[in-house]
């Protein structure tokens, strides 16, 4: 896991920015809205020409894509020759999983960074196959 912690460090940046500009492009408040797709309040909804239901399913489109891209980034790492994840790295997959959930929820880590989207906690989640396989097993 420790080889992956650096990393995982600036993707979880770069993740909680990216989830930041989509709460603020779309006016979703917070963090459990965007993800769960039960958007309470949309914050900027004057001006804006689509309905309610239109501008929750672009939201939620974006959303999705934002976790695929983030699943692929993930992967890429290791793929095979066919451009599938190999099964074979399986040890290394969970290393670099669990160094992902590390960086989210480490008490120490969480204090490393005391921005606003320092506090998000979904970044793990965009590889939740790989954190369920490590939880059976544990």
């Amino acid at each position: 896991m420790e080889m992956y912690i650096t990393e995982a460090r600036q993707f979880r940046l770069r993740y909680n920015r990216d989830l930041l500009a989509l709460m603020n492009q779309f006016g979703v408040q917070t963090e459990a809205e965007i993800c769960s797709g039960f958007i309470i309040k949309w914050a900027n909804s004057r001006g804006r020409k689509k309905s309610d239901y239109e501008h929750h399913q672009y939201t939620m489109k974006a959303v999705k894509l934002l976790k695929a891209t983030w699943k692929k980034r993930f992967e890429e790492e290791f793929y095979d020759s066919n451009k599938a994840v190999d099964v074979t790295k399986r040890n290394l997959i969970e290393a670099k999983a669990a160094a992902w959930y590390y960086v989210t929820y480490h008490p120490d880590e969480r204090n490393r960074d005391m921005s606003v989207e320092g506090g998000f906690f979904s970044f793990p989640w965009c590889i939740y196959e790989y954190l369920c396989e490590i939880a059976k097993r544990s």
